[in-house]
């Protein structure tokens, strides 16, 4: 792990050093373990994160923010900020199944409740918009402003500003399934009236934003991605 220091707490000379450390870095912060104490500078932003819940958290001092009807299959969500604080989130969910959290810049979340898009600001705790995601089956980050989203008629980028541009060479699906991805590529298959509805393969590139359509799973020796799709696929 990177700049990590493993320091025994316990020792004075070491809270020395802990101090000194701390002094030198007054922007980051510096946690400390009771016994063994591990040291990563990070910065704020890189502190920011969220997790689902798969229970109801317990109503204690930890703030609450309700967005749209309360229910008991609310999407529950712990946030915590880049000052460090930790909030709770309940979504209303719609009737579809998915359920993503889609980290994106200036430390916004895009939270798709079953169907219902949530643009939430983390560090004020607050909705910026509502998005209409109904029958969305997938959702992937491509990047720190953009979001691919799938469902079953085809695939659309989400830009910062809510906007949803369909990727043209991927329209007219009748069905669309997604199997696999890394940081560079997302793999899945679909059948289109395009394609007299034979089964086609697709690669969709995060860096460029291109797909590339396949007659079948393939792996060149270099590609894992493929080869685990190719498995999945039992092909």
């Amino acid at each position: 792990m990177d700049n990590l220091v493993i320091l025994d707490w316990h020792n004075d000379s070491n809270k020395e050093k802990l101090a000194t450390n701390a002094q030198k870095k007054p922007k980051n912060k510096v946690t400390f373990c009771p016994v063994t104490t591990h040291i990563k500078y990070c910065k704020p932003e890189e502190m920011s994160y969220s997790k689902e819940f798969n229970f109801i958290p317990a109503s204690d001092s930890t703030p609450e923010y309700h967005f749209g009807n309360s229910g008991p299959v609310n999407m529950w969500i712990e946030f915590q900020k880049s000052d460090y604080s930790i909030w709770y989130g309940s979504f209303e969910c719609g009737e579809s199944s998915v359920r993503e959290i889609l980290k994106q810049k200036n430390n916004e979340f895009i939270v798709i409740a079953q169907g219902i898009g949530y643009r939430i600001d983390n560090d004020s705790n607050s909705l910026k918009s509502k998005i209409d995601l109904d029958n969305i089956i997938f959702g992937a980050v491509i990047n720190d402003g953009e979001c691919l989203i799938a469902n079953w008629m085809g695939l659309y980028i989400l830009d910062s500003e809510d906007n949803l541009t369909e990727i043209k060479n991927l329209n007219s699906i009748d069905w669309i399934m997604i199997e696999e991805q890394d940081e560079e590529k997302i793999v899945g298959k679909f059948d289109s009236s395009n394609y007299q509805w034979k089964t086609k393969y697709f690669e969709f590139n995060k860096l460029t934003k291109k797909v590339e359509i396949r007659n079948k799973v393939y792996n060149n020796g270099y590609n894992s991605l493929w080869q685990r799709a190719k498995t999945k696929f039992n092909l």
